[in-house]
């Protein structure tokens, strides 16, 4: 921050961990750079808001679709509906907070189990698919969730499935994605990230239209 002088500015659209948040603190309140502008922080509960806004975006544009009579799909978070959470930091648990005034059931799958919550762990996101009508996902990037999200864990969501990301676009493995949803393997998906982005695939707008 030093380095960027007194005029300079940060803007962050990665995770807020990036960042010492302390250290920018005070080189904005002493004016040592000249600005800073985020859409997340560590602990990002705007992020948490934002998997409801895609869920919900995703459940009315479905339904409007569904009007059009072009797939038709069991959507909605309604009483019972089974929520799988892949990842299960700080987002996902309060992901599974809000699900609960849905009365959904909710479990989870990530690194290890949390010994301080009651919600079912699965050791695999392809047993969470198994016992889940809708994914949300919310874990990091790394060289083990890479393409978690593969065709075997879409097939076990069925064909009702839904799959909401708000985690990281290559999380999912977009042709396997892209075949699941052209051949109606699974219900749907509601996507704020994308693998490649600002490179979306084609096909993905193909898809909607």
């Amino acid at each position: 921050m030093l380095a960027l002088g007194k005029v300079g500015v940060i803007v962050n659209v990665a995770r807020g961990a990036v960042i010492d948040e302390k250290e920018l603190l005070r080189c904005l309140i002493e004016g040592e750079i000249g600005g800073a502008g985020w859409m997340c922080m560590r602990m990002n509960l705007c992020l948490v808001e934002h998997v409801f806004d895609v869920l919900f975006a995703y459940m009315l544009e479905a339904f409007a679709v569904c009007e059009r009579n072009l797939v038709a799909a069991n959507l909605g978070l309604s009483k019972g509906k089974k929520v799988g959470i892949v990842g299960f930091g700080k987002i996902g648990l309060e992901v599974a907070h809000r699900l609960e005034a849905f009365d959904c059931i909710i479990a989870y799958n990530s690194r290890s189990k949390n010994p301080f919550v009651s919600y079912p762990f699965y050791s695999s996101a392809v047993e969470l698919a198994t016992n889940s009508n809708v994914l949300v996902l919310c874990c990091a990037l790394n060289d083990q969730t890479r393409h978690v999200i593969n065709r075997e864990v879409m097939l076990a969501l069925r064909k009702g499935g839904v799959i909401v990301n708000v985690a990281r676009g290559a999380v999912i493995d977009e042709k396997a994605l892209l075949r699941c949803l052209i051949e109606g393997e699974i219900g749907g998906a509601g996507l704020d990230v994308f693998e490649n982005e600002p490179l979306v695939s084609e096909e993905f707008f193909r898809w909607i239209m």
